[in-house]
């Protein structure tokens, strides 16, 4: 359950970066926050946004000599105990916890920790990837959104979530305003049903295993943003592109030519037989057969415009993965 800070007079120690953040999660739950840092104030940084939260400020003797009697301090881990603050505080008998249990009470995901003298980066990064976590990155506790959005990490992902913050800009939401969290396709059902996120971000065949949970799906949204983005002229979306240098593709036009034909070839083969389609994505993917089986196929084409590319230019310099405005006609391979 997590504490009730509304009122509480919490001082935390270190105005360091995530001495700061603690300070600004306290203040949004209510508490009368005092940062106190043995430095004097003209050697620190970033402390307007603090002031225009109502955190008070005490540097210098001032925080080490401070009388009061607090209901609770934060340490920062670099505060040495036997600091003239830290005894300070000692003395007084105030409860205190560190910044990581203070973090830990407003996690929303499950939490491993890693301790150690050696090895703990290691131990760390193998974890990440045995147990698939998705880790949200950011510089300051209090820009950690509660109950993300989840997004696959690369690839089609990437496409996914520029329509996403296309759509929520259109709707007057700010990319910032949402917290994305990058995670593998196939966690996604187990972090709904964790009710650690609002919602996900997936494709098929992964959108209806999580339909098959008994959850709601939209339409999807590369379709609606492309629509919106050309004003329904373009109908059709891509997800996956296959891509080389202008210089290769002009020097190899028959190579390229046989690549397309060959993805002609194994779309109709999978098209005259859904059964074997459905087997090899099945066996690609390592879904459970009685899902795939109500799950749509994707429909193939290796024809693509200039046109077709133009929406994605705007969704993506809307989202802010681009800033240039390229040349759709020069992306796109000719037949000569």
């Amino acid at each position: 359950m997590t504490p009730d800070y509304k009122n509480k007079n919490v001082a935390v120690l270190g105005a360091g970066r995530s001495g700061k953040a603690a300070a600004l999660l306290l203040a949004e739950q209510g508490a009368k926050v005092t940062l106190l840092d043995s430095a004097p104030e003209e050697k620190l940084t970033g402390l307007e946004p603090l002031r225009a939260r109502g955190i008070y400020l005490l540097c210098g003797p001032l925080a080490e000599e401070d009388p009061t009697v607090y209901d609770l301090g934060v340490y920062s881990p670099g505060i040495d105990p036997e600091l003239a603050l830290a005894k300070n505080f000692s003395r007084k008998n105030i409860p205190t916890i560190g910044e990581l249990e203070l973090g830990f009470q407003f996690a929303r995901v499950p939490v491993i920790g890693i301790t150690g003298t050696n090895g703990k980066t290691t131990t760390t990064e193998l974890i990440a990837q045995i147990s698939h976590l998705a880790v949200a990155y950011s510089s300051e506790i209090a820009e950690i959104e509660l109950n993300p959005v989840l997004v696959h990490a690369v690839g089609q992902g990437v496409t996914i979530v520029d329509a996403l913050v296309y759509l929520l800009g259109r709707e007057g939401i700010q990319h910032n305003d949402v917290k994305f969290v990058q995670t593998p396709f196939a966690t996604m059902g187990d972090q709904l049903d964790a009710g650690n996120v609002d919602a996900v971000v997936a494709s098929i065949p992964f959108s209806g295993t999580i339909a098959a949970r008994g959850y709601t799906l939209r339409e999807d949204v590369i379709v609606e943003a492309v629509d919106a983005a050309s004003n329904g002229a373009v109908q059709t979306t891509m997800t996956t592109v296959w891509a080389s240098t202008r210089a290769f593709a002009d020097a190899h036009p028959d190579t390229i030519r046989a690549w397309r034909s060959a993805l002609d070839e194994a779309i109709a083969y999978l098209d005259a037989d859904e059964a074997r389609a459905r087997s090899m994505m099945q066996d690609w993917l390592q879904l459970p057969a009685a899902v795939l089986e109500h799950s749509a196929l994707p429909d193939w084409s290796v024809e693509v415009t200039p046109r077709d590319l133009e929406p994605y230019v705007a969704i993506t310099r809307a989202a802010g993965s681009i800033n240039v405005e390229p040349d759709v006609n020069a992306l796109v391979w000719q037949p000569r």
